[in-house]
């Protein structure tokens, strides 16, 4: 986003059913980022309009141990090697 409170909406090109938006996108308003989504509708009289869901940014939950590299500690045992 290059401008304050503004956003962006594209087509969603990954839509595999009608419970999927048409469009997707993201923008800022007052400083508090959101994710938009919108459905492209018709009205009773064929009108077309676009109904809209607001939330917040996806956060990817990050599972510290899954992050940690694993360590091994190598202990010297009583039996050496035979080699």
């Amino acid at each position: 986003m290059n401008y304050p409170d503004s956003g962006a909406l594209f087509k969603n090109n990954f839509k595999d059913n009608e419970r999927k938006p048409d469009f997707k996108g993201d923008g800022m308003f007052n400083g508090v980022a959101f994710e938009v989504a919108a459905w492209e509708r018709k009205d009773k009289n064929g009108n077309t309009f676009y109904s809209l869901k607001f939330s917040e940014p996806f956060k990817k939950e990050v599972n510290e141990q899954s992050n940690n590299k694993q360590s091994f500690t190598i202990t010297e045992t009583e039996d050496p090697l035979p080699f």
